[in-house]
């Protein structure tokens, strides 16, 4: 079998990352694979490189910035293959121009139109490990080094300017297209590539189901979403293969029209989604199984295999704080609700349950939901076991709705020290405070796509922002010991509805554990009408350690979701907002760490030493995404294949739709 890997500049950093992943490779062809390796420049190199160049020269030509940047790659390769070589392993670096990746003559903005990989596949005959030196390739005519156009900010009249002057080449190389378009994007985060089509693959190898296959198993947190433009089954089959892999979408379009809905839908996917985070864990299946995995305080993930339709899935994970400590586990599930069956019948659910070793329980949480199209809001159940000692932690996925789909899963754990709460006063009900009042020059922000990243916000500051239909955006604000929480809600114009249909404006609230405090709708006929779109709520209690439901400090969450009728396409919501903490700052619980009294800002300072290992490693990656999960600085990477033209004006209008008509999207 032939394996690529590709491997990010943070993987290359230094040495003993090179030494590491050297390792890893050799495994790899171990297991009687043949290897070839993508990788990049060594950490932050392409940047020293760029930053070098312009203290040389305010202005350095195309041609030598080309030369320049490459060198970065090919240093890595280099290097990479010296250590796989000490492993006692045969390896072999190339160049682009040596691996036979052809390109058009533009520096800086070159475009593979063949590769002829002989070389490659000589070296992979006589045993060698391949390493391929990235982001570059040799012009067809000048048979200079070119870089291939990079993934960033998008000045959309030099963009659109670029796209005029693209001329079919006749070629499409799928496969190369996708590596080529991930190494493009950021190391890190969540990524989406919106290909399109209008035949198969013609440069094969690598098969391009087969390079979609790759980067999902390489770890590379990627969505694709594909279109087939007037495609045959053959070439349907391929571009739904590549969806499928990657967690993404397939559509169909006949005609320019088709493909511009397609294209929008595409986009607003790939920057809709819940990021999920966390080390990697895989749960026992059950709990007499002698490899229960232990979870120490921090964030883990899981994900639970795609269903049988009614079919309930558990796995089991061990806790063991100190004696004295509080345990809080959270579970939040997220699925790929374009995946599932649309039945309005149906629910999701999430069971979060602690036991005893002899499975007594003590403590239990669920959370589920009903059919909501185009939504993507997480399942949360969130637990604070008193089981003495040891807990074993359940999680049911009981599934009527996304079976189809699998569920990516955030466990997160937090041991609370022992405090003294002798001096604290007694838990206070006020009421609700006074909604804030949305006044001074707004701030505008775009929320995040999780807890995870959510944005956060200045308490007392009103800010703009927007929303589009199916979206779930989070905001994070910093609460303390005797403040409360009140926030307001308002919605501005909205766009892209019929006056006689309803959308609805959900505004919900969650303390540092993900434990919701509340939910408020609004309702009203688009795009106007009498209809009050002021959306108001907050905290009734005090936060202090002895409230009964807001007794932790730290970062409040409040997630904004909009949704209506989507047959009738994407509402677009302006909206502005404020988030305030009344209330004077009081003395909050003083947390005790092996007897002795230590104040603690918040709960999350806090984290006790442990002698047991931890899950051993996986080789699933630190950050993981479910379908959807695509938002990256409100940026989708657009690749065309052949028809390039056609799909960056396009993708471009949509990824500029914030903007305000702006030139330059950020």
């Amino acid at each position: 079998m032939r394996v690529v890997q590709k491997f990010g500049g943070s993987s290359v950093a230094d040495a003993e990352s090179i030494k590491r992943v050297a390792r890893r490779i050799v495994a790899t062809q171990e297991q009687g694979n043949d290897v070839v390796v993508i990788v990049s420049a060594m950490g932050d190199t392409t940047d020293e490189l760029l930053d070098l160049a312009g203290e040389v020269s305010p202005n350095p030509r195309a041609r030598e910035l080309d030369m320049l940047l490459t060198a970065g790659e090919r240093m890595s390769a280099a290097l990479l293959a010296m250590a796989i070589n000490d492993l006692g392993f045969e390896a072999r670096s190339f160049t682009g121009s040596q691996a036979g990746v052809i390109t058009t003559g533009t520096h800086g903005n070159a475009k593979i139109i063949d590769v002829t990989p002989g070389r490659l596949r000589d070296a992979l005959d006589e045993g060698q490990i391949v390493l391929v030196a990235g982001f570059q390739g040799v012009s067809q005519d000048s048979k200079d080094v070119t870089t291939l156009v990079p993934v960033g900010p998008v000045n959309s009249k030099k963009f659109l300017s670029i796209v005029d002057g693209i001329e079919a080449s006749g070629y499409t190389p799928i496969g190369e297209a996708l590596r080529t378009a991930a190494k493009g994007l950021p190391q890190e985060g969540p990524r989406a590539i919106v290909l399109v089509s209008d035949g198969e693959d013609t440069c094969a190898p690598p098969p391009p189901c087969e390079v979609a296959k790759e980067l999902a198993q390489d770890g590379v947190d990627l969505t694709v979403h594909t279109v087939g433009f007037k495609v045959d089954d053959a070439a349907r089959a391929d571009l739904s293969c590549i969806a499928e892999a990657t967690g993404g979408t397939y559509s169909d379009a006949n005609d320019a029209g088709q493909l511009g809905e397609a294209l929008e839908q595409k986009v607003e996917w790939a920057l809709q989604g819940y990021d999920v985070v966390g080390k990697p864990v895989t749960g026992a299946n059950s709990r007499s199984a002698t490899n229960i995995p232990l979870l120490t305080p921090g964030q883990w993930v899981d994900t639970f295999p795609a269903v049988s339709e009614d079919e309930v899935t558990s796995r089991y994970y061990r806790i063991k704080p100190p004696q004295g400590w509080t345990p809080h586990v959270t579970a939040t599930g997220v699925v790929d609700i374009h995946s599932s069956e649309d039945d309005s019948g149906s629910t999701a659910k999430i069971v979060l349950e602690a036991v005893t070793p002899d499975g007594d329980s003590c403590e239990s949480d669920q959370d589920f939901t009903m059919w909501v199209d185009l939504m993507n809001e997480p399942l949360i159940a969130s637990i604070t076991p008193d089981c003495e000692d040891e807990a074993i932690i359940k999680i049911t996925r009981d599934d009527q709705l996304y079976y189809t789909s699998p569920m990516a899963t955030e466990i997160l754990v937090r041991y609370e020290p022992p405090s003294d709460i002798s001096h604290v006063a007694e838990p206070e009900e006020r009421g609700l405070p006074e909604a804030p009042a949305l006044d001074g020059t707004a701030a505008e922000t775009i929320g995040g796509p999780s807890f995870n990243s959510a944005t956060e916000i200045t308490a007392g500051q009103t800010y703009s922002s927007t929303i589009v239909s199916g979206e779930f955006l989070y905001f994070k604000v910093p609460a303390t010991w005797g403040q409360q929480l009140a926030y307001r809600f308002q919605r501005n114009d909205v766009e892209g509805m019929d006056k006689h249909y309803a959308i609805n404006f959900r505004v919900n609230l969650y303390d540092p554990l993900r434990r919701e405090l509340g939910r408020e709708v609004k309702t009203w006929s688009a795009p106007g009408g009498n209809e009050s779109a002021d959306v108001r709520g907050g905290t009734k209690e005090v936060l202090r350690a002895t409230s009964r439901e807001v007794n932790l400090d730290g970062s409040y969450y409040i997630a904004v979701s909009l949704w209506g009728p989507y047959d009738r396409g994407q509402v677009t919501q302006d909206f502005s907002f404020k988030v305030e903490t009344p209330g004077e700052t009081e003395e909050g619980p003083i947390y005790l760490t092996d007897g002795t009294p230590n104040p603690s800002e918040t709960l999350t300072t806090t984290a006790p030493p442990s002698s047991e290992p931890t899950t051993p490693e996986s080789t699933v990656p630190e950050k993981t995404t479910v379908p959807r999960s695509s938002l990256l600085n409100n940026k989708v990477f657009t690749w065309g294949v052949p028809i390039a033209g056609i799909v960056a004006i396009v993708a471009a209008s949509v990824a500029l739709r914030r903007q305000d008509g702006s030139s330059d999207a950020r």
